[in-house]
């Protein structure tokens, strides 16, 4: 098989997600569908690797909505052992779901995969015909065979090599795809063709304090000076090498595919399906270690270079068809090992229960891959034999600061201590020598505030604390212009309203869109002997409103305002409850609020609404009659709201959707709140989803006509789009 027969999902951004170290379906088809699918979407993950026992229900899953699974099959016994007899009826059984993708045990290098955790001086040799056999069996039964992968790329490990000296060239280029395991630890992407390690380029004071300037437990020099990095730098200088020398780096893929090449004549596909970036890598100490942030920067950037929109990369070779980072979740997904939570991407051990992957990821815009090949790198000695003999010292960009190299020597020979400061002189390459700040093209970041005209918004650079201010006209919209680069936040003045990461690089012009929120809360803690954590909460103006508390692995409780009227009257209480971090959020008219609940503490939190501007008043001489209240919801002058349980999983449904908007124009949207004005309330989506049964009553309570269409959703809406009356039952025409 060629490159262009092997399937790919539809809308390929090449980003994967390694799932879990457990089992795939661990928390029930409920949690897939209402939490996780709807997660991997706004990841724009289109590959995901999990192991194949119990994964069926995932896996249709996922087909379903255009994701590509790679099933690996988990050994019956260490190698070299066969897999279990009963294995190639699992794979006939994928394969019937559409699973193409199948990955042939663990990772050869992992001594855990072997028996008696010993690994043969002749491994790969053993492996020949087991693999052999394995490859068989998944090709007969329909599948796509991957061979295993190994984070040692030495010749040793050269199973593709054996299979050929063994006589399996054909049967290698017959559908068989190679796992690669993503050991990148905290190399940058162009490593080994970075200029730290091709010429020790000396660490600044600016870069060292930036990389100290997050908040974190960890350090991100592990403890050591400048000087002891800059002398690192100098002692690990490498000019001389190549991808093929490299123990680690995400451009490992190269000297992998040119051996490939070498035994078969042609690449096959390399899907990497495992490991990537994880939180506190510090492999190199030459490079800061992996803060949350440099951590999500490091997955944004391979994930630009897999969808062909980096600035800074070239974009990733077609062989290479995905990159699945491990991992999405442990504790969250069923797998209560705990030497794996470190590397779960959701998890109740991080700030908001997720690292900030999922938020700058989630936010980064999707391109499907165009696959076109990258130009070839320029070779390191070229790069050296191009590069002016003027160097400059750190920092500098005045003339007078040149120097002039030894003649006959490389460049980057010169790399030493200039002058009397050994921590601040160097010779650097003018290639690399940094910019003064009025030369860098600025970074911009506009936004529209909906309902938010006359506020005031915040916004401060992380590194030092500076803050900027902006209004939000009359056409809901602020800018923030000539920024610096770096992580800033967010803030709506007098709400709760934050966006506590925003990267920007320099020159990126980024745009957001906000809307004013209703509702505003304010917490407070004082100490009580109870032997737990109790949440008191009141909603202003509101009985009878569930509240609910939850976290990861608890689905929670939910207690009615004004249930605890001796404290006031819109009060409830949520206990006992353990210490940790939790969620609260009163139905329907405020996002979650995250809590760390202390053991003997009593938190309240208060809700209370935003006063927003009143609405113009209506230029109609005609009033209503003096005294009438609003005694309904149709008051409100809402008729009809469509109101979605869950997002749309088809292009038909979002066709019927706007044919049915653009028909009956209603309001659409998620919030039951805002559909409880209305006259009507068409209900998009099972009652098991986010708009429940509990809401469809509330609904009812409150005076609306309501009804839901559960399924067969784009051809009711089509249905609805050609009648008079929208809420009129169709079924009987669609089950006819």
């Amino acid at each position: 098989m060629d490159l262009h027969e092997f399937p790919r999902p539809e809308g390929d951004t090449g980003i994967g997600i390694h799932w879990s170290f457990g089992e795939p379906a661990a928390t029930g088809l409920r949690r897939l569908r209402q939490r996780w699918l709807p997660l991997l979407k706004l990841l724009g993950v289109k590959w995901v690797r999990f192991r194949h026992a119990g994964g069926e229900t995932l896996a249709e899953l996922l087909l379903d909505h255009d994701i590509m699974p790679i099933v690996q099959l988990r050994r019956f016994a260490p190698y070299p052992g066969r897999p279990a007899e009963g294995l190639e009826e699992v794979v006939r059984s994928y394969v019937a779901l559409g699973v193409r993708y199948f990955e042939l045990g663990e990772r050869l290098d992992d001594p855990r995969a072997w028996q008696d955790a010993h690994i043969p001086a002749d491994a790969v040799s053993r492996l020949v015909e087991p693999l052999r056999a394995d490859v068989e069996m998944v090709l007969e039964a329909g599948g796509l065979p991957g061979l295993p992968a190994s984070l040692d790329l030495q010749e040793k490990w050269d199973l593709i090599g054996a299979l050929c000296r063994a006589g399996h060239a054909e049967l290698l280029r017959a559908g068989v795809w190679q796992a690669y395991s993503m050991h990148v630890g905290n190399l940058p992407l162009e490593y080994p063709d970075d200029p730290v390690n091709l010429m020790g380029r000396p660490l600044s004071a600016d870069e060292y304090e930036e990389a100290l300037a997050e908040e974190w437990p960890g350090h991100a020099w592990g403890g050591m000076s400048r000087q002891e990095v800059n002398q690192e730098r100098l002692r690990r200088r490498d000019p001389d090498a190549t991808v093929a020398t490299i123990s680690a780096g995400w451009r490992r893929y190269e000297a992998l595919d040119l051996r490939i090449r070498r035994h078969l004549g042609r690449s096959i596909p390399i899907l990497g399906t495992a490991g990537g970036p994880r939180l506190g890598d510090r492999l190199d100490p030459r490079y800061p270690a992996l803060t949350p942030q440099r951590h999500a920067e490091q997955v944004l950037a391979i994930s630009r270079a897999l969808m062909g929109t980096s600035p800074e990369h070239s974009p990733a070779p077609g062989y290479l068809f995905c990159a699945a980072f491990s991992v999405l979740g442990n504790y969250a997904l069923g797998n209560f090992e705990p030497a794996f939570e470190d590397w779960a991407w959701v998890s109740p051990r991080w700030e908001r229960g997720r690292l900030p992957v999922v938020e700058l990821l989630g936010a980064e815009p999707k391109r499907a891959r165009l696959l076109a090949e990258p130009l070839s790198p320029v070779p390191a000695e070229e790069a050296v034999a191009v590069m002016s003999g003027v160097a400059l010292g750190a920092g500098s960009s005045r003339a007078d600061d040149f120097v002039e190299p030894e003649v006959g020597r490389p460049l980057y020979e010169l790399l030493r201590p200039v002058g009397g400061d050994e921590e601040e002189a160097y010779v650097i390459p003018p290639t690399f020598a940094p910019e003064p700040f009025a030369f860098w093209p600025p970074a911009s970041l506009q936004g529209k505030l909906k309902g938010g005209a006359g506020r005031k918004v915040l916004l401060s650079l992380a590194r030092d604390g500076s803050m900027q201010e902006a209004v939000v006209g009359q056409d809901e919209t602020f800018v923030f212009r000539n920024l610096r680069p770096g992580v800033y936040a967010l803030r709506v003045d007098g709400t709760n309203l934050e966006i506590s990461r925003i990267s920007l690089a320099s020159g990126d012009e980024k745009y957001l869109e906000l809307e004013m929120p209703a509702w505003r809360w304010h917490i407070t803690k004082r100490p009580a002997s109870l032997g737990f954590a109790m949440v008191l909460c009141s909603v202003e103006g509101k009985t009878g409103l569930p509240v609910r508390i939850w976290n990861e692995v608890w689905d929670g409780m939910e207690r009615l305002t004004g249930s605890k009227p001796a404290l006031g009257p819109y009060y409830c209480e949520l206990a006992p409850l353990a210490a940790g971090r939790y969620w609260l959020q009163p139905r329907g008219i405020a996002p979650a609020v995250e809590l760390e609940l202390e053991t003997d503490a009593i938190f309240e939190v208060v809700f209370t609404p935003i006063c927003r501007p009143e609405p113009a008043p209506s230029a109609s001489p005609e009033s209503a009659p003096a005294g009438e209240a609003e005694t309904a919801p149709s008051a409100a002058g809402l008729d009809l709201y469509l109101l979605l349980a869950r997002p749309l999983a088809s292009k038909e449904e979002l066709s019927a959707v706007l044919r049915f908007i653009q028909r009956h124009t209603p309001a659409c949207g998620f919030s039951v709140e805002e559909a409880s004005w209305a006259r009507r309330v068409l209900i998009v989506g099972g009652a098991n989803l986010r708009v429940t049964e509990d809401d469809e009553q509330f609904l009812r309570q409150r005076g609306c006509q309501v009804r839901r269409v559960a399924e067969h959703v784009a051809e009711t809406l089509t249905l609805l789009a050609r009648q008079g009356d929208p809420m009129t039952d169709v079924t009987a025409d669609i089950t006819a």
